[in-house]
């Protein structure tokens, strides 16, 4: 996996015309993923090392001045996140690429092949997909369903800065340091 700094934007149509836009920062190893999300929130998920489809995570609330601690299975529960795959395909779900067939039409970005993928059925609700199967990587795609539509589009550069891929507790020496049990408490 290629480590990427990706600056992904997410526009969601909901039912009755209301548009929210979201912008997030990714920074992506083969082993670590950061995100920054607006609103002053953080996410490290580090690849479990032994078990390779798990995966961990550290959420930094800094309006709290806090660093939350999350197990695999308080991730599955509380943020849908099933193992390292999910965090690294960043939405697409890998049995949903069997409702899209890759087209002849690619893109290279910064040296990574995209190809262009389209729905199988015209209820599919995956759309216009350019997706890289070598680094399980979305560049952009539409998903439409009952309550609206998505939009998601990915800027990518090389490269990560090391700094945000340390563990919160080294970054934020300051912050309290909870299981995601006491965080929910002090809500």
């Amino acid at each position: 996996m290629t480590p990427l700094t990706l600056d992904v934007t997410t526009r969601r149509a909901v039912a009755g015309g209301k548009r929210v836009t979201t912008r997030q920062s990714v920074l992506r190893t083969v082993d670590r993923v950061h995100i920054s999300v607006q609103g002053g929130r953080e996410w490290l998920f580090e690849r479990n090392t032994i078990d390779r489809a798990r995966v961990s995570g550290v959420m930094i609330d800094h309006s709290s001045r806090s660093v939350v601690l999350f197990e695999e299975s308080e991730l599955r529960n509380l943020q849908g996140i099933r193992g390292w795959v999910d965090v690294i395909t960043m939405g697409i779900d890998l049995p949903a690429l069997a409702q899209v067939r890759a087209s002849t039409k690619r893109r290279s970005v910064l040296g990574i092949e995209f190809a262009r993928h389209a729905p199988t059925s015209p209820d599919v609700a995956l759309r216009d997909l350019w997706w890289s199967a070598e680094q399980l990587l979305p560049r952009s795609y539409t998903a439409r369903s009952s309550g609206g539509s998505l939009q998601f589009r990915v800027r990518l550069r090389r490269g990560v800065d090391d700094r945000k891929l340390a563990h919160p507790r080294s970054r934020f020496p300051d912050y309290r340091v909870l299981d995601v049990a006491d965080w929910l408490e002090q809500r």
